[in-house]
């Protein structure tokens, strides 16, 4: 009687059929952006420069991974037709693993530059510099060291068959759950920190909610930095390492290829603004009437209340710099006041009170008043 032939599970292909949309997408958006970017400036900027670093480190590990598919991550350990190929496997997880590890910590740093070239506020920028100094070490310095200082020899952490040490494992796992905490914290920061400030300037209503739409799917990479924690910690028990580290793989593709593609959205905030006015076209980028501008002076008869109404031209539509700009001057057609917080605009405002109602003298003093006067909106309202 012949032996029962057994069938082992191959997990491969959904490696293979995650990674790759995921790099196509992300090396689309950073293209694009790099292009729109270009345009606009005529030339790259450091962030620009940091997220080449990142989608072509993040196309290697993808790489890298894929080919560790085809050499048995994805099945099981105990599969004898992986075992020619399974220290190769093993490098080349060890591969995707650093240059994704990397891939992300200069994606970070590209979404802090670009942020504090913004120049929304002094307490912002600090906040930023804090989340940089944060990235740089928990996201490249401690993971350089783990990565590179584990083993002795380094081919040690892909072939075991060899003489060497490495440290225990716990320190593998440490240096992994610091990466996940502080790609979470990093993440909040940049996403919950422009809606704040953003609430306290005076933009059109639909560059408003078209930024808030754009820093709010940040933490679409939130969620896969979490799944890839728990997936994270459940492989340091796992026996069966090449299929169960499958998820793991996939979910840290997906945090770096989705943090790739929400990066880039900010500077395409002209596509997007145009995408949301044709899902909402009652959202309007043209003209805005704010609280700060609107005089209704009851006190001298006047029965129609008076609006200061600022038309907002195309420069809003150019480049992340129509956002806010480094240094007072115009802004989408008006001009900024001070170098305070938020946005300042001056209106000199006359009013003449031709009626005959009220005493002359008192018209008199009031049409004084407010020819000398200036009036100040701070923001959105007061």
């Amino acid at each position: 009687m012949a032996p029962e032939k057994i069938t082992f599970n191959d997990r491969g292909p959904a490696i293979v059929g995650a990674l790759i949309p995921i790099t196509i997408l992300g090396t689309l958006f950073v293209v694009w952006r790099l292009i729109v970017s270009f345009r606009a400036k005529g030339k790259l900027t450091l962030s620009d420069y940091l997220i080449i670093l990142s989608v072509i480190l993040n196309i290697v590990a993808n790489a890298f991974s894929i080919k560790s598919a085809y050499q048995g991550q994805g099945r099981h350990i105990t599969d004898p037709s992986i075992l020619p190929t399974l220290v190769q496997c093993f490098k080349s997880i060890y591969i995707a693993q650093v240059t994704n590890v990397f891939g992300m910590a200069f994606l970070k740093m590209s979404i802090s530059s670009y942020l504090i070239t913004l120049n929304f506020s002094p307490t912002y920028r600090w906040i930023i510099w804090l989340s940089l100094f944060l990235v740089v070490t928990c996201n490249f310095i401690l993971p350089s060291i783990v990565l590179f200082g584990n083993c002795r020899p380094l081919s040690l952490r892909w072939n075991r068959k060899q003489p060497g040490s490495c440290w225990p494992k716990q320190v593998n796992a440490a240096s992994g759950y610091t990466q996940s905490a502080s790609n979470i914290v990093t993440d909040i920061i940049y996403s919950a920190s422009p809606l704040v400030y953003l609430a306290s300037v005076q933009l059109a209503k639909s560059t408003q909610w078209g930024l808030r739409a754009v820093f709010l799917l940040g933490l679409l990479g939130t969620a896969c930095s979490i799944a890839k924690l728990f997936k994270l910690n459940s492989l340091q028990s796992a026996k069966d390492t090449t299929y169960e580290s499958v998820d793991l793989t996939i979910w840290s593709s997906a945090e770096v290829g989705m943090g790739l593609i929400v990066s880039c959205l900010p500077p395409l905030r002209k596509t997007f603004d145009t995408f949301l006015r044709r899902i909402v076209p009652n959202l309007s980028s043209g003209t805005r009437v704010t609280r700060a501008n609107n005089f209704h002076l009851k006190s001298y008869e006047i029965t129609k209340p008076t609006s200061v109404v600022h038309n907002f031209g195309a420069k809003d539509n150019d480049s992340e710099w129509a956002i806010l700009p480094d240094e007072p001057g115009d802004i989408a057609g008006g001009k900024a006041v001070g170098k305070g917080k938020g946005i300042l605009r001056t209106t000199a405002v006359e009013v003449v009170d031709e009626s005959s109602h009220g005493s002359q003298s008192g018209g008199s003093a009031s049409r004084d008043s407010f020819q000398r006067g200036e009036w100040r909106g701070q923001g959105v309202g007061r």
